[in-house]
């Protein structure tokens, strides 16, 4: 077999005359790399994957399941706009990871938290599926409350001592624990 010359290999490669070229046009470098956002559920260990921009809408059944009692294993059925909200807060503080501490709860496990540490709502939005208490790591509580706060989307609250940040989809309220 013999080698094809160069200069036959690029006249194969050419349109034929009288064609025109096509221009080649750069397409736009991306501003900011898409980097994915680990929402880490603490006492799980699970993980679940989020875009750093743009909606995040998972299946029902995966954020219940995500969001699901660490106490009972038990699943409800989690309110779709928690999920807006953590993209309103991924969105605004740019951070790697978020971390849930808490999202439903099961009314038993919701009245020994009461009972336990006294600052637990008795009709808590976590047992009805709308609440959760989060980290955003890196980012102090204040900023992640006021942030939240001026959304008005719902409860917040702010509670210093356990280092975590209550959001929830009722009513527009706010307060502050211990």
């Amino acid at each position: 077999m013999t080698p094809i010359p160069l200069l036959c290999l690029l006249l194969m490669a050419s349109p034929p005359k009288g064609t025109p070229r096509q221009k080649v046009r750069p397409s736009k470098a991306p501003t900011h790399a898409e980097v994915p956002v680990n929402i880490v559920h603490l006492h799980t260990r699970e993980v679940l994957v989020a875009p750093s921009r743009g909606d995040f809408r998972p299946a029902p059944d995966t954020l219940s399941r995500f969001l699901r009692c660490r106490f009972t294993d038990q699943e409800r059925e989690m309110a779709p706009r928690l999920a807006d909200l953590m993209m309103a807060v991924i969105g605004k503080f740019g951070r790697p990871e978020l971390w849930i501490v808490s999202g439903y709860r099961a009314p038993r496990f919701n009245a020994l938290l009461r009972k336990r540490l006294g600052e637990v709502a008795r009709n808590s939005l976590h047992t009805r599926g709308e609440a959760l208490d989060f980290i955003v790591p890196g980012t102090p509580l204040e900023k992640v409350s006021a942030f939240l706060r001026r959304l008005k989307r719902g409860g917040v609250g702010y509670y210093p001592g356990s280092e975590f940040v209550h959001m929830d989809v009722g009513p527009v309220r706010f307060w502050e624990g211990n």
